[in-house]
C-alpha cells in the first residue's frame, strides 16, 4: 500500500492545493527554505493552502553546506522558518543532491557529505528525513552505514517501476502532470504514514526509527519524534 504526493516549490508556481487534492494526491512536500537562511518565497502560502484544504504536509530544505558548521547554521535557520507555521505532520527533509554542481565545482564528494548530515541531525532531530538518488544513497550508506540507517529515507529514482532499496518516500519522476499544478510536477509515493496530528519540532529521541505500529501488510504510521 503506498499514497500519492508531490513536492513543490516557487518553481511550480501559484498552485491550486484544492484541485490537486482532488485528483488524488495525500500528501505534498514543501521546498522552506535554501542555503542559510533563504526562505522559498512560496512556502508560507504553500503551507497555508495546503492546512486550508486539509493536505498534509512536510517539509525540506535544499543544502549548500560545505562542512559541517554551515550545515549546523543552515539546518538552523531551516528549523526557524518551519517553527514559524503550523499544521506539519510529515518528516523535515535535508535534500543534499548537487542539481548545480555548486558543491562538486569546490572539491566536495559523496562522502563529505556524512559531516553535513550529522549536524542536520543533531540540529532536526529524529525527525529528520534524508533526500538523495540512489548512487548518493549507496555512497552514503557504505561511509556512515549507521548514520543513514538511521535516517527516514526519501529516494529519487526515475524511470524504474520500483524503487531499488527500500524507502520511506519514493520520487519516481519529475515529470508528472496534476491537476492544480504546473506542467512539470515531482511524484512520489509513500510508504509510511506520517499523516497523525501535528506534532511539536524539537530535537527528541523519545522516538526511535524502527518503532512502527504496522496497521496493514505494507503500510506502517509513525507519529513521529516528540510524540507517544
Amino acid at each position: 500500500m503506498s499514497m500519492k504526493g508531490i513536492d513543490i516549490s516557487a518553481w511550480n508556481g501559484n498552485v491550486d492545493i484544492k484541485k490537486i487534492k482532488a485528483s488524488g494526491i495525500k500528501f505534498v512536500m514543501i521546498r522552506a527554505s535554501y542555503g542559510e537562511g533563504h526562505e522559498d518565497v512560496k512556502f508560507r502560502s504553500n503551507v497555508k493552502k495546503c492546512n486550508d484544504a486539509g493536505m498534509p504536509w512536510g517539509a525540506y530544505h535544499y543544502s549548500y553546506a560545505l562542512n559541517a558548521a554551515e550545515a549546523k547554521n543552515e539546518a538552523k535557520a531551516f528549523l526557524k522558518i518551519v517553527k514559524s507555521v503550523k499544521g506539519r505532520t510529515y518528516p523535515l527533509v535535508v535534500d543534499i543532491e548537487d542539481a548545480d554542481s555548486y558543491k562538486s565545482k569546490r572539491g566536495m564528494k559523496i562522502k563529505d557529505e556524512i559531516p553535513v548530515i550529522q549536524a542536520f541531525k543533531k540540529v532536526i532531530g529524529d525527525d529528520l528525513m534524508l533526500y538523495c538518488n540512489l548512487s548518493y544513497y549507496n555512497a552514503l550508506k557504505k561511509a556512515s552505514p549507521s548514520l543513514i540507517e538511521s535516517l527516514d529515507l526519501w529516494l529519487a529514482q526515475w524511470g524504474v517501476k520500483e524503487p531499488s532499496v527500500k524507502c520511506d518516500i519514493w520520487q519516481y519522476t519529475s515529470s508528472g502532470k496534476v491537476d492544480g499544478s504546473s506542467d512539470r510536477t515531482d511524484m512520489n509515493k509513500c510508504y509510511t504514514d506520517y499523516s497523525g496530528e501535528s506534532k511539536p519540532i524539537e530535537k527528541s529521541t523519545s522516538f526511535k526509527k524502527g518503532q512502527p505500529v504496522t496497521l496493514t501488510a505494507n503500510m506502517k504510521v509513525r507519529t513521529g519524534a516528540g510524540t507517544s
